[in-house]
């Protein structure tokens, strides 16, 4: 999963260090619990190589739980997932989330509340450790909160570590609903189409029950090859070209939704003093070096970062 993951390329790989990648299968499900006794594994091994450890992602609940830490649940599992989905399998995707929402209601009123009905993954998560645990979710967490995975916050007041958090944000959403499409259409010009077909005769297990499929462009270049398999369409035919390029069309659409949530999620964390960002048109350095919680970019500077340079900025400081 290469290239709709936007792995970094061979040529980044090799001139900086990086870790938690291709870990695991795409049939394994890779939780957030797992993902923190991971990351705060690799922190304290590079802190105790004198060296600054660097969270670069997009995730943002994977950011948060690393940050903050996570009761521990049971691990997902895929037939009971697989058993609520089968339950109604002749309705369409919205129909069936919202079916699966009323049974967590009837469960779980508290928990139905706080979860939208079109989040599927959430929704059958809920219901999983319900049938699991035998309680409301509440009394669930609150069973656990004497065995949480500690946060990297947790672990910062006890080692006296410096936690500074800043992100780049595209003021213009025009030109950020630009890129989403350009890069996606790169996607597809360097070979995604080709890298799911392969996964499907790698991994025959696969399908979109599991959370690497419901991935964005994944999930929606997975339908459309189910779609070409049950109509027997030519995807090279004209109504293949049609589909592919609603698939394209699809995929896009999706990331600038998530995209979107995404920027709603950091105007609302703030830092730990609560202030809601600032803005900057300075070199990114000398704001990390004010320790600035958070830290939004105009468009004119944005646009004219990628990855590498401010990879290279940070790793500046790193060294400096």
């Amino acid at each position: 999963m290469d290239i709709g993951s936007a792995k970094p390329g061979q040529k980044t790989l090799s001139s900086i260090k990086h870790h938690l990648i291709d870990i695991c299968p795409p049939n394994d499900i890779y939780s957030a619990g797992r993902y923190i006794e991971d990351a705060i594994k690799i922190v304290k091994d590079i802190l105790s190589r004198k060296k600054i450890p660097l969270i670069v992602g997009g995730t943002m609940f994977y950011i948060k739980a690393l940050l903050d830490g996570m009761n521990k649940l049971p691990p997902a599992d895929p037939s009971l997932r697989s058993s609520y989905v089968s339950k109604y399998a002749d309705l369409a995707e919205e129909e069936r989330s919202i079916a699966l929402h009323k049974e967590l209601q009837q469960l779980d009123e508290k928990t139905a509340a706080r979860t939208s009905p079109s989040d599927i993954h959430r929704v059958i998560r809920a219901l999983e450790l319900i049938e699991r645990s035998g309680t409301t979710l509440d009394e669930l967490f609150a069973a656990k909160e004497n065995n949480r995975i500690q946060g990297l916050r947790d672990l910062a007041k006890d080692n006296a570590w410096q936690i500074i958090e800043f992100a780049l944000n595209y003021e213009d959403r025009a030109i950020l609903r630009q890129k989403i499409a350009e890069r996606f259409h790169q996607f597809i010009a360097n070979g995604l189409i080709e890298e799911v077909k392969q996964l499907r005769i790698d991994y025959p297990d696969l399908d979109l029950n599991f959370p690497s499929i419901r991935a964005i462009g994944y999930r929606q270049l997975w339908e459309y090859l189910l779609e070409l398999d049950a109509s027997g369409i030519d995807e090279n035919s004209k109504e293949g070209i049609i589909l592919r390029d609603a698939m394209i069309e699809k995929a896009i659409t999706a990331t600038r939704q998530f995209a979107k949530r995404q920027v709603t999620w950091l105007r609302s964390w703030g830092g730990e003093e609560g202030n809601e960002g600032t803005r900057v048109t300075q070199d990114i350095k000398e704001d990390i070096k004010e320790h600035k919680s958070y830290v939004s970019l105009d468009a004119s500077l944005a646009a004219s970062l990628n990855a590498d340079i401010l990879i290279k900025q940070v790793l500046e400081l790193n060294n400096s």
